[in-house]
């Protein structure tokens, strides 16, 4: 499970700023947006990262009620006016999109307008899905809606977006972190994992929340769900509500493996 987001290119003058990234963070209405976008059928996400209730076990509630990221235009319009930006002086963006996803411009469409209020004027760039990698992947981007893939725990996610050693520098390719976060102390946090026990993971991914959340490198806007679509004329054991083996979208990799090895011709 992961989150689509709003990723920022931290190398970037502007989107680098901390203060305009939490502006933007409490300027976007998250339910909105999954109302507008995704027909509701992607619940909004959180500013921790935390899939819920996928992960409910993994938030740490104490630190997200610390950084409530509640939608409040006149904080957004407090931290805009000490980036030196206001009615006067609007802020412009440009954030990068895959032609064709008719979501997510509906989603884009709804920020944007969303964003218009705190006087920051965003240029959606759909561009072909080629080009929307290679720029991504070479950091070519003032915003970017993006996607990771995650995994069994908010770990994969986490690690996909702040571990440097996916990030590249500007103009050469990065894997997963096309933000170009980088920090030493999180990258420890990372190396630490894989050889803790459950409750030191637990206090790990705590850590990792707290920088979601203070330092905004993404923002996590809904929560993605694994569309598909089956036909049993010729072929059953499909992946159902009942029997969850796998995920089932044909993209999912290693899953797709295992569906292939449930599938039996119908006689």
């Amino acid at each position: 499970m992961a989150n689509v987001s709003l990723a920022f290119n931290l190398k970037h003058p502007v989107s680098g700023n901390l203060a305009v990234r939490q502006a933007i963070a409490y300027a976007v209405n998250r339910d909105n947006v999954s109302k507008v976008g995704e027909d509701g059928q992607q619940p909004a996400g959180n500013q921790s990262g935390i899939v819920l209730p996928t992960f409910q076990s993994w938030l740490d509630k104490d630190l997200a009620s610390q950084h409530d990221y509640t939608t409040n235009l006149d904080k957004a319009k407090q931290l805009l006016s000490s980036a030196g930006y206001s009615s006067s002086n609007p802020l412009k963006l440009s954030v990068l999109t895959v032609s064709g996803y008719t979501d997510w411009d509906a989603s884009l469409q709804e920020i944007k307008q969303q964003l218009a209020k705190v006087d920051i004027d965003l240029t959606v760039q759909d561009v072909a899905g080629q080009t929307y990698d290679s720029r991504i992947y070479k950091g070519d981007f003032d915003l970017a809606y993006i996607a990771e893939t995650g995994g069994p725990a908010p770990y994969y996610e986490l690690r996909q977006m702040l571990y440097s050693g996916n990030t590249a520098p500007l103009g050469q390719n990065a894997s997963t972190n096309y933000m170009r976060f980088s920090d030493p102390a999180v990258d420890a946090l990372f190396e630490q994992y894989a050889g803790a026990g459950e409750d030191e993971q637990h206090q790990i991914v705590d850590k990792l929340q707290e920088v979601m959340l203070t330092q905004v490198p993404v923002i996590p806007i809904t929560e993605s769900v694994n569309w598909f679509q089956y036909n049993t004329k010729s072929f059953s054991g499909w992946p159902t509500e009942q029997d969850q083996y796998a995920l089932p979208s044909p993209y999912s990799i290693p899953d797709v493996e295992q569906v292939l090895l449930h599938l039996k011709p119908v006689k």
